[in-house]
């Protein structure tokens, strides 16, 4: 054995285990325990994720839904929206009309404009 060599005694971040080290900042035991360990953390990052991302997500499909109910008008009024549920707040994206200079609003494939305060245009 190489006596310039130096070891550190450690222990493994994933199993616990007691190891002998290679190299000062070697923080598993092992390829695999650092792969596990590693798989988890994202596994717990992507989770906690879904918790955030699910309610608004709930949201924005509860508002398209609505869009859909009325459809076949071209003007609806925000009373009668907000009674199905529909929150004006949440919306998946926007574009902003050449023409009229109107914000376009979307819940996905569904989009609507305001013309006043109180009346919505359905456009898709």
């Amino acid at each position: 054995m190489n006596p310039n060599l130096l070891l550190y005694e450690k222990t493994c971040l994933n199993c616990g285990q007691q190891f002998t080290a290679n190299r000062l900042d070697q923080k598993y035991c092992s390829g695999d325990c650092r792969m596990q360990f590693n798989n988890h953390a994202t596994r717990a990052k992507r989770n906690s994720q879904a918790d955030i991302v699910a309610p608004i997500n709930f949201v924005l499909w509860k508002n398209r839904e609505v869009l859909a109910q009325f459809a076949g008008r071209e003007t609806v009024k925000l009373d009668e929206l907000l009674q199905a549920g529909f929150q004006p707040g949440f919306i998946t994206h926007f574009a902003i009309d050449k023409k009229s200079g109107r914000n376009e609003l979307f819940c996905y494939d569904r989009s609507y404009t305001f013309v006043d305060k109180s009346t919505v245009k359905l456009l898709k």
